[in-house]
This record gives C-alpha cells, sequence and structure tokens, in this order.
C-alpha cells in the first residue's frame, strides 16, 4: 500500500503548522487517525487532536482571508476600544502634522483606557510595539510646513 505524502517540512520535535496547513489537515481528516495525519504532517498526535477540535475556529478564520502562513492565530487583544480610540487619535493628530511619539501615544492610551474603565490595561512598550506594528506605524520627524496644534486633538 503506498502512502500518501504531503509537502511539508521534516518533522522535528515542534512543529507549528501554518493556517493553510491546519486547513488542509482538516480537509484531510476524513477517514484518518491521528497517527496518521501526525505522520502526514509532521507534527505530533496531540497537536492533530487539538486542530481537529478547533476546526471550526480555524476553518472560519481561514475563509476570513486571515494570512495563512501566520502560525499561530490570536483572538485578538481584549482591549479593541482603547486600540480604536488611540488609533482615530493618532490619525487626526497626524493629519494636523502634529509630532506624536510613543511616549505621547501611551499616555493617550492610558487615558483611553481610564475614560472606558480598564484598569488592567498597560500602556507597556510591548504594547506600543504591537500597536506600531498593527496599523504600520514608524515614529519619525514630521517633516513639511507647520501644522496647526491643538493639544486637545
Amino acid at each position: 500500500r503506498k502512502r500518501e505524502t504531503v509537502n511539508m517540512p521534516p518533522k522535528s520535535t515542534c512543529n507549528e503548522l501554518t493556517l493553510k496547513h491546519k486547513v488542509e489537515l482538516i480537509k484531510n481528516s476524513e477517514g484518518k487517525s491521528h497517527c496518521v495525519l501526525a505522520e502526514l504532517y509532521g507534527c505530533g498526535r496531540t497537536q492533530v487532536g487539538n486542530i481537529l477540535k478547533r476546526k471550526a475556529e480555524y476553518l472560519s478564520a481561514y475563509e476570513e482571508n486571515e494570512d495563512s502562513d501566520r502560525k499561530r492565530h490570536c483572538s485578538g487583544s481584549s482591549y479593541n476600544d482603547v486600540d480604536l480610540l488611540i488609533w482615530e487619535w493618532f490619525q487626526r493628530a497626524r493629519s494636523l502634522n502634529m509630532p506624536v511619539s510613543g511616549t505621547m501615544n501611551q499616555e493617550k492610551a492610558l487615558e483611553f483606557a481610564k475614560q472606558l474603565n480598564e484598569p488592567d490595561f498597560n500602556a507597556s512598550n510591548g504594547w506600543l510595539g504591537r500597536f506600531k506594528g498593527r496599523h504600520n506605524i514608524a515614529f519619525s520627524a514630521v517633516s513639511g510646513e507647520k501644522g496647526y496644534v491643538d493639544g486637545d486633538v
């Protein structure tokens, strides 16, 4: 009997599958044991079981066109309202050519968190780095003509 093979990297002790491979595993799971799937995809049986338990979540994320090469799927920040408000504030400030530093962003985020009654929110350097990454922000000097600056932006 000839074995199926899937174009996967060689098995290592801990092989985290991409979302694309997880969906592929789910679609190919019909009638196959966890052992066979683990061998095909170069991962552990426990990982296969966990993927199949969460198959609805993975299929949904895949259908929503999330980055399928991303290895870990996160449900997002529990502070989405703070993130949205600070992003809107940042965009308004930048549209007025107001220079915005990382520290200013952190202070404003803490203000918004307080207004939204989010006492556990921490505008740490890690949070700032992830915020910058989510919104593709690089803090740099503002060039061009001076804009109107209002502290209540």
